[in-house]
């Protein structure tokens, strides 16, 4: 079924894997950064909380 799909759907779908892959890279990367502060993670959170939540933490020298 996936062989008969047009090229150009084709990329569209392997752009949308590229993209998410990123983002679940990105995320990893911010979690892990989060924890490493004494952050409590919630059990369902998006890439986009990810960030608030970094950029909401105390800036120590």
């Amino acid at each position: 079924m996936l062989d008969s799909l047009p090229s150009n759907v084709k990329q569209l779908r392997e752009l949308y894997r590229e993209r998410d892959s990123r983002i679940n890279w990105g995320k990893k990367k911010l979690v892990n950064y989060l924890r490493s502060a004494g952050v409590k993670i919630p059990p369902l959170m998006s890439f986009t909380r990810a960030v608030e939540m970094v950029i909401e933490l105390p800036i120590h020298p």
